[in-house]
């Protein structure tokens, strides 16, 4: 595949959340020609109730004023993103450069950055995901949309997205249920003194939910708590239970060294694909900083 193709850039970044947009934005100030593509534009920050460990905003942000903000840096800096979304990766041995096979194209580079992100865990019940075609099921609050009719919501999880998503939905009139399996809560303490003193949310520890299903338009759920089944009736449904990397579509041979923690001279892996349970904005930024930088370095000296 020769250079001079136009789906040819020499550093393609895959992924539009905060590692993404820092590497672009570092690959811009150096005058490095790329291309970013991304499913939604934002990742995981779209979901965020309020970002309070980001230096420079004392009051906190909201994920979604986040997520505008980055869009003008880009806008100011003239980068454009291609939205899109990826079908597979794989390394074109014969020339050395990357394959990245879109929905509504394919492209070429010498040059990979990975800043995919991560997808939610699901239950793995039956009936939800038909559940989720109905629209009574989501696991992710940023693609929630409030209805008169949704009085009752079940947030099924104890980490920081279940106590998150608790928060960021006591706006709208409704009664909130975080179900949890553990008996204790594997939020921040702070989110978990947000929770408790609010009278829209109660958190139900030690509760296992069985099985679920669409009734009348509701969630019909059946859960066990020590050892006492009962039914539960909602109106909608998040379900909070961990998020794993978002790495189905690489190659055989690049998600290997994806799982080794490979990253080769022309291949990066950054941002919460690579940081695991350490998934915040700073690091991702630092991660898209110092990986431009590498690669900027990398072309000069040649």
């Amino acid at each position: 595949m020769s250079n001079l193709n136009k789906n040819f850039s020499p550093v393609i970044i895959v992924g539009c959340g905060p590692a993404g947009i820092a590497s672009a934005i570092q690959l811009k100030r150096s005058n490095i020609d790329f291309k970013i593509i991304c499913r939604r534009f934002g990742g995981n920050a779209n979901n965020a109730n309020k970002i309070e460990n980001l230096l420079g905003f004392p009051e906190g942000i909201s994920g979604k004023n986040f997520v505008v903000l980055l869009k003008k840096h880009f806008e100011t800096l003239l980068i454009h993103f291609t939205q899109d979304i990826i079908q597979s990766i794989s390394k074109e041995n014969e020339d050395d450069q990357f394959h990245i096979k879109c929905e509504n194209g394919e492209f070429y580079s010498k040059f990979l950055i990975i800043a995919s992100g991560t997808n939610p865990k699901k239950l793995r019940l039956n009936g939800e995901t038909k559940l989720w075609r109905r629209n009574l099921l989501d696991y992710e609050i940023s693609n929630f949309t409030y209805k008169k009719n949704i009085k009752k919501i079940a947030i099924i999880g104890s980490g920081d997205a279940a106590y998150d998503y608790a928060l960021n939905l006591v706006k709208y009139p409704v009664k909130i249920d975080i179900i949890q399996r553990t008996a204790e809560s594997k939020s921040l303490s702070l989110l978990q003194k947000r929770v408790r003193v609010n009278s829209n949310i109660t958190v139900i520890k030690e509760m296992k939910l069985l099985s679920l299903k669409e009734d009348n338009n509701k969630i019909r759920i059946k859960v066990i708590r020590r050892s006492k089944e009962e039914i539960r009736n909602y109106d909608f449904m998040f379900v909070a239970v961990g998020r794993s990397p978002n790495i189905k579509f690489l190659s055989a041979e690049l998600q290997k060294l994806y799982k080794k923690s490979i990253n080769l001279s022309h291949l990066f892996f950054i941002g919460d694909i690579k940081n695991k349970s350490h998934r915040q904005i700073s690091i991702a930024m630092g991660d898209g900083v110092k990986c431009a930088m590498e690669i900027v370095s990398n072309i000069n000296d040649k």
